[in-house]
């Protein structure tokens, strides 16, 4: 199947517009937006399902946050992924299939002010389940916790998460050089980030 670039940007702005409303616009089905796609809502999550099989998913918003990832399970999902993450932010993707290693790519951008996109891959773990308890989380240079971006149960593939600067009250931080820190199954990854106002 072939998808023209105005289709594929139909699923992520769709799939970012549920996480903030958690409804369908009145009146529209996903048909009409991509032909052949359905959609999936559940509690903890909003999916949109491709002809191929694979899937693009997100955890629901229920908090209102703000804070979106995406994950894709392969074929027309993660070629959708990749491309919206290259076009929004001008970034490289890591290979797609399936991930060997987990990963903890360096912000984009760093420095920044007040925005930043931090993408990191999950492997499924040789001897255990392929869902893999994730955490990443930010921390000042004290030590302290200042923002838990990811505490979730994840499958293998990459995600992308576009984090706005502002602690876990929704306060928005100072400048300074924070910690980004990714714990998934038995892999840790950190890196710093700075915030430049």
């Amino acid at each position: 199947m072939n998808l023209s670039s105005r289709q594929l940007a139909l699923p992520v702005a769709l799939i970012l517009y549920l996480n903030l409303t958690q409804t369908l616009p009145a009146g529209e089905s996903t048909d009409t937006l991509l032909p052949g796609c359905s959609l999936r809502l559940s509690e903890r999550s909003l999916e949109i399902v491709f002809p191929d099989g694979s899937v693009l998913k997100t955890p629901r918003d229920s908090a209102k946050t703000g804070i979106w990832s995406l994950s894709a399970s392969g074929g027309l999902a993660q070629n959708l992924l990749q491309g919206a993450t290259k076009e929004l932010t001008g970034a490289a993707r890591h290979p797609s299939g399936r991930q060997s290693s987990c990963y903890l790519s360096q912000n984009h951008p760093n420095p920044f002010n007040p925005s930043t996109t931090i993408n990191y891959s999950i492997a499924a773990e040789e001897s255990g389940p392929s869902r893999v308890r994730v955490h990443l989380e930010v921390f000042n240079l004290r030590g302290q916790l200042v923002r838990t971006l990811v505490n979730d149960i994840q499958e293998p593939g990459d995600y992308s998460f576009y984090w706005q600067g502002q602690d876990d009250l929704g306060g928005q931080l100072g400048s300074g050089v924070y910690l980004c820190r990714l714990l998934a199954g038995k892999y840790v990854a950190t890196r710093k980030m700075v915030l430049a106002k």
